[in-house]
């Protein structure tokens, strides 16, 4: 991490990659045709460039709401040790040599879903962060937030 003014920093993108591979799950914010908030636990990998990935069924509503609207928020790690990262980016169904990224990334961490993903049963779907914050509520430690990564937001 570098350090920043007061208890801000800036987190590097092997940081959050480690941080969601640690935990695995997520819960994933949509938001539903009238406008409502849709959540739902969502198993998460981060490929090595700091996006989320994970997958769903085509017919799923999280994924109409993600077809209709991009935007989502995502919240990761909420066990005993106190650090939680929530975050927002833009979700999408990666296409082309993305795909097969992403498709290789999900099929190494989920291997007895290969064939759903390549049947399409499931499909996959990308966050590209433009938001992180990291919270730490320990009460020997500090919260900070800053913009992920520095510039880029993890998006080719």
């Amino acid at each position: 991490m570098r350090a920043r003014s007061g208890n801000v920093r800036c987190v590097e993108t092997s940081e959050f990659v480690s941080f969601v591979r640690k935990h695995g799950l997520g819960v994933v914010a949509t938001v539903g045709p009238n406008g409502t908030p849709h959540a739902a636990v969502v198993a998460v990998l981060a490929s090595e460039l700091g996006e989320v990935i994970f997958g769903c069924e085509r017919d799923s509503r999280k994924f109409a709401n993600i077809q209709r609207r991009p935007e989502v928020a995502l919240a990761i790690g909420w066990d005993s040790d106190e650090v939680t990262v929530q975050c927002e980016g833009v979700a999408d169904e990666p296409a082309g040599a993305d795909w097969e990224r992403c498709q290789k990334c999900y099929v190494d961490r989920f291997p007895g879903e290969k064939q759903l993903v390549e049947s399409q049963k499931i499909v996959l779907v990308r966050v590209r962060m433009n938001w992180i914050r990291y919270a730490d509520t320990r009460p020997e430690s500090f919260r900070w937030e800053e913009t992920f990564p520095a510039g880029s937001g993890g998006q080719s």
